[in-house]
């Protein structure tokens, strides 16, 4: 994926989590997870090498 991207689906899985926790949907252990969960994803994703075409 393009970087923008990436940063886009962050931002609104973060926006997500803190909706849902607001709402107490989630508690705040769960979000915290899911948190660094979606921080490594995204990280991993920006790292990845693209393949050569």
């Amino acid at each position: 994926m393009h970087k923008p991207a990436v940063a886009g689906c962050l931002i609104v899985g973060l926006a997500v989590i803190g909706f849902l926790t607001a709402a107490d949907v989630m508690n705040t252990v769960s979000a915290i997870a899911v948190g660094v969960a979606l921080f490594i994803a995204a990280g991993v994703e920006l790292k990845r090498k693209k393949p050569n075409e």
